[in-house]
This record gives structure tokens, C-alpha cells and sequence, in this order.
């Protein structure tokens, strides 16, 4: 039986990462080491509602709740993932020419409010705001 060397580098499994020059792997971000080892080979990834944005072999934080988030006009909450907390990202829906975000949009991209500058109105199809 051959021992193995311990100096030898091997790559790190899905999930880990490990610095250039290092001996250990450690979790990546979205992946949480298991609770009470701080062993690299035991990383998992973060559970719905919980995300690790960092480095590490921590453990994943709850999802800031989508009540506790206020975007701009504009901006939208993103869902959380593994690896990302809730944040604000521009709203995406196609406004009217003439038009201007009204509110922030509730969960998704599609659905920021608008409606037509001042002196401008919707025209008869609904797509276009006119004088």
C-alpha cells in the first residue's frame, strides 16, 4: 500500500476552491462547509433561502426578506441565489417612447410601472405615448 504523498496537488472538487501555492481547498461562494468540520471535502451548496456571497468554509445567511427591500424608480428586487442576497437590478420591461418609470417593479423585470411624460398621452394602440 502506497501512502500518499501529502505535498502532491490535486484538484479541488466542485464546490471548493483553493489560492495558488495553497495545501487545502476550501468552499466557494454559494457553497458552505458542513457544520462542525472545517474540512474542505465537505462543502455543500447553499439551500433555497440562503446564500453565501463570500470565500470560505462559513456558513450560509438567510435571504434578507423581499419586505425589507426598497428599490428605486426603476430597479426591481432580484431574488436571492446561492450565491447572491436579495438586490436591486435595473428594471427591463419596454417602455413607450415618451414614457418614464413611475415606481419600482414588485419581482420581476418585466413589471416596473410606467406612464407618459408630461404633455404626452397614450395613443390609440397603447404602445406609443403622443402629444
Amino acid at each position: 500500500n502506497e501512502v500518499p504523498d501529502p505535498y502532491i496537488c490535486l484538484d479541488c472538487l466542485a464546490g471548493e476552491w483553493s489560492k495558488p501555492g495553497s495545501f487545502a481547498c476550501s468552499c466557494d461562494v454559494g457553497y458552505e462547509g458542513t457544520a462542525g468540520g472545517p474540512s474542505y471535502s465537505q462543502c455543500t451548496a447553499c439551500t433555497d433561502g440562503y446564500y453565501k456571497d463570500w470565500l470560505g468554509n462559513d456558513q450560509c445567511k438567510p435571504c434578507t426578506p423581499h419586505q425589507n427591500i426598497t428599490c428605486v424608480i426603476g430597479f426591481y428586487p432580484h431574488s436571492c441565489n446561492a450565491s447572491t442576497d436579495i438586490f436591486c437590478s435595473p428594471c427591463s420591461n419596454r417602455i413607450p417612447q415618451n414614457s418614464v418609470y413611475q415606481s419600482p417593479g414588485t419581482f420581476d423585470s418585466n413589471d416596473c410601472a410606467f406612464a407618459c411624460k408630461a404633455g404626452f398621452q397614450y395613443n390609440m394602440d397603447g404602445a406609443n405615448c403622443t402629444c
